[in-house]
Order: C-alpha cells, then structure tokens, then sequence
C-alpha cells in the first residue's frame, strides 16, 4: 500500500478505475494516501474491522455514511510517521 502514492504520482493519474459509491471512495483515499486499514481506521476514529467492513460491504448507517463523506471530501494529508505503522 505505501508505494500506491508513488505509483499515482509518476502515471500522474490513478490506476485504478473512479470511485463512484461511498465505499470505493474510502478505498480509494486509503489507496491515494498509501494507509493500511488500520492506519485508515486510526484517521477516522473507527475501528479497522469496522473500516473494512465499510469498504467492502458498504456504510449502512446514515450517521456513519455523513461522517465518511465529510472525511472522503476532506482529502486528508498524509501525516508524518504514517508510514511507521508496522501492522499492515
């Protein structure tokens, strides 16, 4: 996963074909930011089961879909020390 920003950055475009539903957009910002579930999970406060979940069988709680769509159009930055995280 921690190669995907360099991947994206050096074809200047994304791979990976758009995200169109919430879950994909997820995915696809865990991709862009090179985060593994668990890092991904620590950023939006949940937990990284919860977060896998998400990406794969979808957000079924309104309250919950918000909040991943603020997050998801929030772009986040990559912070110092993300890629430290040992538990891929």
């Amino acid at each position: 996963m921690e190669s995907i920003p360099a991947i994206i950055a050096f074809l200047d475009s994304d791979p990976f074909p758009p995200a169109i539903s919430l879950s994909e957009q997820l995915a696809a910002v865990r991709r862009k930011m090179g985060w593994s579930i668990k890092q991904a999970a620590n950023h939006l406060g949940v937990d990284p089961g919860t977060w896998g979940r998400w990406e794969k069988m979808g957000i079924p709680w309104t309250r919950h879909q918000r909040m991943v769509a603020a997050f998801v159009r929030a772009k986040p930055d990559r912070k110092a020390g993300d890629d430290k995280d040992t538990d891929v």
